[in-house]
Protein backbone atom coordinates (compact mmCIF):
# COMPACT_ATOMS: atom_id res chain seq x y z
CA UNK A 1 0.00 0.00 0.00
CA UNK A 2 1.26 3.47 -0.87
CA UNK A 3 1.24 6.14 1.82
CA UNK A 4 0.40 9.81 1.31
CA UNK A 5 4.12 10.54 1.53
CA UNK A 6 5.16 8.11 -1.20
CA UNK A 7 8.07 9.31 -3.37
CA UNK A 8 6.46 7.92 -6.53
CA UNK A 9 6.61 10.26 -9.53
CA UNK A 10 3.52 12.14 -10.67
CA UNK A 11 3.94 10.68 -14.16
CA UNK A 12 4.13 7.01 -15.13
CA UNK A 13 7.81 6.06 -15.61
CA UNK A 14 7.26 4.99 -19.22
CA UNK A 15 6.03 8.51 -19.95
CA UNK A 16 8.50 10.44 -17.82
CA UNK A 17 12.22 11.06 -17.73
CA UNK A 18 13.85 11.73 -14.36
CA UNK A 19 16.05 14.84 -14.52
CA UNK A 20 18.07 16.99 -12.18
CA UNK A 21 17.57 20.68 -12.86
CA UNK A 22 20.67 22.64 -11.89
CA UNK A 23 19.47 25.46 -9.65
CA UNK A 24 22.85 26.73 -8.39
CA UNK A 25 26.45 25.86 -9.29
CA UNK A 26 25.98 25.50 -13.03
CA UNK A 27 23.34 25.54 -15.72
CA UNK A 28 21.34 22.94 -17.52
CA UNK A 29 19.67 19.63 -16.96
CA UNK A 30 21.12 16.25 -16.03
CA UNK A 31 19.05 13.34 -17.29
CA UNK A 32 19.18 10.33 -15.01
CA UNK A 33 19.90 6.85 -16.25
CA UNK A 34 19.52 3.76 -14.09
CA UNK A 35 22.70 4.73 -12.22
CA UNK A 36 24.14 8.22 -12.67
CA UNK A 37 27.21 9.63 -10.94
CA UNK A 38 27.12 13.37 -10.30
CA UNK A 39 30.03 15.53 -9.26
CA UNK A 40 32.83 17.72 -10.52
CA UNK A 41 34.08 15.19 -13.08
CA UNK A 42 31.19 12.74 -13.24
CA UNK A 43 28.16 12.32 -15.49
CA UNK A 44 27.27 15.99 -15.40
CA UNK A 45 29.92 16.45 -18.09
CA UNK A 46 31.44 19.45 -16.38
CA UNK A 47 28.09 21.20 -15.94
CA UNK A 48 28.59 21.48 -12.19
CA UNK A 49 31.00 23.84 -10.47
CA UNK A 50 31.29 24.75 -6.83
CA UNK A 51 33.25 24.70 -3.63
CA UNK A 52 33.17 21.43 -1.77
CA UNK A 53 32.04 19.37 -4.75
CA UNK A 54 33.76 15.98 -4.94
CA UNK A 55 34.80 14.35 -8.22
CA UNK A 56 31.99 11.85 -7.74
CA UNK A 57 29.82 13.42 -5.08
CA UNK A 58 26.65 11.32 -5.23
CA UNK A 59 24.97 8.52 -7.14
CA UNK A 60 21.40 8.78 -8.38
CA UNK A 61 19.65 5.44 -8.83
CA UNK A 62 16.44 5.26 -10.88
CA UNK A 63 14.31 2.21 -10.15
CA UNK A 64 12.01 0.49 -12.63
CA UNK A 65 8.96 2.13 -11.02
CA UNK A 66 10.45 5.56 -11.74
CA UNK A 67 11.44 6.47 -8.20
CA UNK A 68 14.90 7.94 -7.65
CA UNK A 69 17.25 7.35 -4.73
CA UNK A 70 20.32 9.48 -4.03
CA UNK A 71 23.34 7.93 -2.33
CA UNK A 72 26.19 10.09 -1.02
CA UNK A 73 29.48 8.78 -2.46
CA UNK A 74 31.43 9.35 0.78
CA UNK A 75 31.85 12.97 -0.26
CA UNK A 76 33.92 15.25 1.94
CA UNK A 77 31.24 17.94 2.29
CA UNK A 78 28.12 15.79 2.27
CA UNK A 79 24.82 15.61 0.44
CA UNK A 80 21.63 17.23 1.71
CA UNK A 81 18.06 16.55 0.64
CA UNK A 82 15.43 19.11 1.56
CA UNK A 83 17.74 20.56 4.21
CA UNK A 84 18.75 17.25 5.84
CA UNK A 85 22.18 15.65 5.52
CA UNK A 86 21.78 12.13 4.15
CA UNK A 87 23.71 9.02 3.27
CA UNK A 88 20.79 7.60 1.24
CA UNK A 89 17.36 9.09 0.54
CA UNK A 90 14.42 8.45 -1.75
CA UNK A 91 13.51 11.57 -3.68
CA UNK A 92 10.18 13.07 -4.65
CA UNK A 93 9.50 15.32 -7.58
CA UNK A 94 10.62 18.77 -6.43
CA UNK A 95 13.15 17.44 -3.89
CA UNK A 96 16.03 19.87 -3.43
CA UNK A 97 19.47 18.28 -3.36
CA UNK A 98 22.53 20.21 -2.17
CA UNK A 99 26.02 18.95 -3.01
CA UNK A 100 28.81 20.68 -1.10
CA UNK A 101 28.43 24.38 -0.41
CA UNK A 102 27.53 25.73 -3.86
CA UNK A 103 25.56 23.20 -5.90
CA UNK A 104 21.77 22.89 -5.71
CA UNK A 105 19.71 20.52 -7.84
CA UNK A 106 15.99 19.79 -8.06
CA UNK A 107 14.47 16.48 -9.15
CA UNK A 108 11.86 16.85 -11.82
CA UNK A 109 10.12 14.51 -14.22
CA UNK A 110 9.83 15.54 -17.85
CA UNK A 111 7.50 14.08 -20.41
CA UNK A 112 6.91 14.61 -24.04
CA UNK A 113 3.85 16.54 -25.12
CA UNK A 114 0.82 15.20 -26.96
CA UNK A 115 2.60 15.20 -30.34
CA UNK A 116 4.85 12.39 -29.14
CA UNK A 117 1.84 10.29 -28.24
CA UNK A 118 0.08 11.09 -31.52
CA UNK A 119 3.07 9.76 -33.46
CA UNK A 120 3.03 6.67 -31.24
CA UNK A 121 6.54 6.97 -29.89
CA UNK A 122 7.44 4.19 -27.48
CA UNK A 123 8.50 5.07 -23.95
CA UNK A 124 12.10 4.32 -24.86
CA UNK A 125 11.89 6.47 -28.02
CA UNK A 126 10.55 9.33 -25.90
CA UNK A 127 13.42 8.86 -23.46
CA UNK A 128 15.98 8.85 -26.31
CA UNK A 129 14.36 11.95 -27.85
CA UNK A 130 14.63 13.84 -24.57
CA UNK A 131 18.27 12.82 -24.14
CA UNK A 132 19.02 13.86 -27.75
CA UNK A 133 17.36 17.22 -27.04
CA UNK A 134 19.98 17.91 -24.36
CA UNK A 135 22.70 17.55 -27.01
CA UNK A 136 24.12 14.22 -25.85
CA UNK A 137 25.76 11.88 -28.36
CA UNK A 138 24.73 8.29 -28.96
CA UNK A 139 27.57 6.81 -26.87
CA UNK A 140 26.66 8.88 -23.80
CA UNK A 141 22.94 8.14 -24.25
CA UNK A 142 23.74 4.42 -24.51
CA UNK A 143 25.75 4.57 -21.28
CA UNK A 144 22.99 6.43 -19.44
CA UNK A 145 20.31 3.97 -20.60
CA UNK A 146 22.43 0.87 -20.16
CA UNK A 147 22.05 -0.20 -23.80
CA UNK A 148 24.40 -0.50 -26.76
CA UNK A 149 25.31 2.42 -28.99
CA UNK A 150 23.73 0.51 -31.90
CA UNK A 151 20.42 0.36 -30.02
CA UNK A 152 20.47 4.14 -29.56
CA UNK A 153 21.31 4.63 -33.25
CA UNK A 154 18.31 2.45 -34.16
CA UNK A 155 16.02 4.49 -31.87
CA UNK A 156 17.27 7.74 -33.40
CA UNK A 157 16.64 6.39 -36.92
CA UNK A 158 13.10 5.37 -35.95
CA UNK A 159 12.50 8.79 -34.41
CA UNK A 160 13.60 10.50 -37.62
CA UNK A 161 11.22 8.31 -39.60
CA UNK A 162 8.23 8.59 -37.23
CA UNK A 163 8.58 12.34 -36.85
CA UNK A 164 9.24 12.72 -40.59
CA UNK A 165 12.41 14.75 -40.17
CA UNK A 166 15.70 14.45 -41.98
CA UNK A 167 18.57 14.88 -39.53
CA UNK A 168 19.70 14.94 -35.91
CA UNK A 169 19.68 18.74 -35.65
CA UNK A 170 16.01 18.78 -36.67
CA UNK A 171 15.40 16.00 -34.12
CA UNK A 172 17.05 18.08 -31.38
CA UNK A 173 14.87 21.09 -32.25
CA UNK A 174 11.71 18.97 -32.44
CA UNK A 175 12.48 17.12 -29.21
CA UNK A 176 13.10 20.42 -27.38
CA UNK A 177 9.67 21.52 -28.57
CA UNK A 178 8.12 18.25 -27.41
CA UNK A 179 9.66 18.33 -23.92
CA UNK A 180 7.51 19.93 -21.27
Amino acid sequence: MTSAHSPRPLLAPERAIACLKIIRGGRGLITLGRRTAVGREAAAGGLLQGRGLSRVHAWFLRKLDGTVTVVDADSTNGTMVDGRRIETAELREGSMIQLGADVALMLEYRRLAAEAHCTRLTGREQEVALLVSTGLGDAVIAERLGVSRRTVTTHVSRLLSKLQIGNRLDLIQRAQGLAR
